[in-house]
């Protein structure tokens, strides 16, 4: 984090009376290990390329919340099927959304299962390869 950012971002934890709730811990090595010990990933964003830390959390099979924008919906999360997509900056629907999943625990392990599912089909290197490969002669004008 930017020490400005960091430092708003303290500042709106301490404000709202939170503090005990929260640990940040900073740029990790072994993102993993935090992924295996989570219920549930959410990424509340207003721009993003295609994201690696939503393929991991598919790829852990987490339940997840994201924003719903054409880079993550187009290519990565159906909403209702592979996670839940939310209006980006809409607060109240992404803390309704997070209290969704947590008391519907097998609608949640749903979404994740059915994320990971994607992943090994649609994301392993042979089907990136494939894709690529697809891309160049047409390119070429190779069939």
């Amino acid at each position: 984090f930017t020490s400005a950012y960091y430092s708003a971002i303290l500042e709106k934890v301490h404000e709202s009376g939170v503090e005990d709730l929260f640990e940040f811990i900073g740029r990790i090595q072994n993102v993993n290990e935090y992924l295996k010990v989570s219920d549930l990933f959410v990424l509340p964003t207003f721009h993003e390329g295609f994201s690696s830390s939503i393929l991991e959390a598919m790829s852990s099979a987490l339940p997840i919340i994201t924003s719903d924008i054409p880079e993550i919906s187009e290519e990565q999360i159906t909403h209702g099927k592979h996670g839940i997509l939310i209006e980006p900056g809409n607060a109240v629907k992404l803390g309704d959304a997070i209290i969704s999943l947590f008391e519907n625990p097998s609608y949640a392990s749903m979404l994740g299962l059915e994320a990971r599912k994607i992943v090994e089909t649609k994301f392993t290197d042979e089907a990136i390869g494939m894709k690529y490969l697809h891309l160049y002669r047409k390119l070429s004008g190779i069939n």
